[in-house]
């Protein structure tokens, strides 16, 4: 059995009930995607470019979806959520100062990564001692 690409579980402290299951991205398309992001409403653009990089951005979003846990605002006739289907379509039509924030937050999450504080156990020196886990770090001088 392989490896597989990781589905990452984003969920946002202030909305509790927001969750979105999603894909990861390759390194080339992550260095693509953070690029997009860091110029957005960057001057010098026209309105077209600025069009395309936003659709790119929300398009790569929701085609590595597999989840999520958006719900239309109205419920059906029995009273139940309906579940808004995993779309594009469906994320364009969301509201911008919403839907950004998960972009973003998708991208930062694809593309960070966390230092461990301990090595594990197994790696040890020739003469039996745990390797501790270190960040290189300037001195006080600077070097």
């Amino acid at each position: 059995m392989g490896y597989k690409r990781k589905i990452l579980h984003l969920t946002f402290q202030d909305e509790p009930e927001l969750e979105f299951y999603i894909r990861s991205v390759s390194v080339r398309r992550a260095l693509r995607l953070m690029r997009l992001a860091g110029e957005m409403g960057a001057d010098g653009k026209s309105e077209e470019q600025s069009q395309k990089d936003v659709e790119e951005l929300f398009g790569a979003f929701a085609e590595r979806v597999v989840s999520w846990t958006l719900v239309e605002d109205e419920p059906d006739e029995d009273g139940n959520e309906v579940p808004v289907p995993v779309s594009l379509e469906s994320l364009m039509d969301w509201d911008f100062s919403d839907a950004l924030p998960w972009v973003l937050a998708w991208i930062q999450r694809a593309t960070s990564i966390a230092v461990p504080t301990t090595a594990p156990a197994q790696q040890e020196t020739p003469a039996g001692a745990p390797i501790e886990a270190s960040i290189p770090m300037a001195s006080p001088s600077g070097m």
